[in-house]
């Protein structure tokens, strides 16, 4: 009568150990208000996890328990495959192509305390690759890159601790430094590459890290939880800004130090619809970043669906606190002729900026606060003159613009159009819309709860005399109540 007990216990206390680690497998969909938490989890030393379900393990064997047996190797795979993210590689299932593809190598490197290149060197020789993503490139190592690559046919662009050398000619570089990047909070740059197949973009991502808000919570500190929220919130925000630049640029390759691990929230959110090379074609654990006590994959190669993972690993030590990452990338898209940089305008997605801003009533508005949650709508009358060309935007907070719609393939500058953009039609008529602006903007950047304002853009056969009318112009809730306390300032 004395092991009952036991045989009920150890059973419900093995069974409620699964539970709490499909809870932790389940963090990419903690909600948002979880997200510094599951932040701090997700860089902590997650192998002693293991310690109960081997320990459950050895006795289950011993008191020959069948079924404590298979839950503590279930817990165990959870573990290993769910939490710490063991990749294996699957059969690849696409067709070879009947032409040689165009294929880039590409190897992402945080050169943290790098000293000298030796190592990195020679790492180059042996991989032979076409692009490489710096991060955290100090000035002292500009002089002997240059001398190592000197002769050797490469294009190098280097500002503020991002670089790129590059086997193809870089046609530009846009350092971004808007806030919340900036010094000490992580960098982010896009880079155009003229290949056989067109422009290319590669954009270079060094997220801000979450160490203030660890230390303060392995210090004790009284505001630790407050700490660890300030910085998973600039986490986020820098995603935010990083991926709706991402969105203008096709076809694209984002590699980096992203400070995060793919089961971060914030990653799932703002990156899980891009590929990422190491999963597709990479084996085991994929470290980039060790410690004393454990090792998390926070540098990655990713990229869009006009190119496809043929290899991808980690590499080898170059003196860095990280290890790089390599990875060959197929293109699978449509290749598009390089158009002559003279005529094109220097936007993010290298469009030509026709449309400018109209000024006439109602055009154009801007709000203190647009709260997307309460205010999802709005609806106006339009009369766009025959021939005329016509797009609307509205504004993050953090100063993107997202195009809701325009005529025909029209669209604002330098903006990312939402997937179901709303089509005007320019007859000279008047007609009506109604369009759900949370949808269309969440549909790019789903994270985005506030908005700063909305304009029209136009051009062509637009004049005084030939105008764009908009009336009736009115935000409001899902509901039909109107926001009476929003007025454009």
């Amino acid at each position: 009568m004395s092991n009952k007990p036991n045989k009920i216990f150890v059973p419900s206390v093995q069974v409620l150990y699964l539970i709490f680690l499909c809870a932790l497998w389940a963090i990419p969909v903690w909600p948002r208000g979880l997200w510094w938490l599951s932040d701090l989890i997700v860089i902590l030393p997650v192998w002693v996890l293991f310690i109960p379900p081997a320990l459950s393990f050895l006795m289950s064997i011993r008191s020959k328990d069948m079924k404590g047996i298979v839950i503590n190797i279930i817990c165990c795979a959870v573990i290993f495959f769910g939490i710490m993210g063991y990749n294996i590689i699957l059969p690849d299932m696409a067709q070879p192509s009947a032409t040689a593809p165009f294929s880039l190598k590409v190897i992402t490197a945080n050169m943290g305390n790098v000293t000298n290149l030796d190592d990195f060197f020679r790492m180059v020789a042996q991989e032979d690759p076409d692009v490489i993503v710096f991060q955290e490139f100090s000035p002292e190592l500009q002089e002997p890159l240059d001398s190592g690559f000197m002769g050797s046919g490469w294009d190098i662009k280097i500002e503020h601790g991002l670089a790129l050398a590059s086997r193809l000619k870089i046609r530009s570089m846009d350092l971004n430094e808007r806030p919340p990047f900036g010094a000490g909070r992580g960098r982010m740059a896009t880079y155009e590459l003229e290949t056989p197949v067109g422009l290319v973009y590669i954009l270079d991502v060094h997220l801000g890290t979450l160490r203030e808000g660890v230390e303060a919570v392995m210090e004790r500190s009284f505001d630790a939880i407050k700490e660890m929220q300030r910085v998973t919130d600039q986490q986020e925000n820098q995603s935010l800004i990083a991926a709706s630049v991402a969105c203008d640029l096709k076809p694209l390759i984002v590699a980096g130090d992203f400070n995060m691990p793919e089961s971060s929230p914030i990653f799932r959110a703002y990156w899980s619809k891009y590929g990422d090379a190491f999963d597709e074609k990479g084996a085991g654990f994929g470290f980039t970043k060790h410690t004393r006590w454990y090792g998390v994959r926070i540098d990655r190669i990713v990229h869009d669906r006009n190119w496809r993972a043929l290899e991808a690993r980690v590499g080898p030590d170059i003196g860095s606190d990280h290890s790089p990452v390599i990875a060959r990338l197929v293109f699978t898209g449509k290749a598009v002729p390089l158009a002559d940089p003279q005529k094109t305008a220097p936007n993010a997605g290298g469009k030509v900026a026709a449309m400018v801003p109209l000024a006439q009533m109602e055009t154009s508005g801007t709000f203190p606060d647009w709260d997307l949650e309460r205010f999802s709508m709005i609806s106006f009358g339009y009369i766009i003159p025959q021939g005329a060309t016509v797009a609307m935007g509205v504004k993050t907070a953090w100063g993107d613009w997202i195009c809701l719609g325009g005529t025909g393939t029209d669209q604002c500058p330098a903006a990312t159009m939402v997937p179901d953009k709303t089509v005007f039609i320019n007859d000279g008529m008047r007609h009506a819309v109604k369009i759900n602006v949370r949808s269309g903007v969440q549909g790019v950047l789903p994270m985005v709860k506030l908005l700063t304002g909305y304009q029209f853009f136009g051009s062509g056969k637009l004049s005084a005399s030939n105008p764009l009318v908009i009336d009736h112009l009115k935000i409001f809730a899902r509901d039909g109540k109107l926001n009476n306390s929003m007025e454009a300032k």
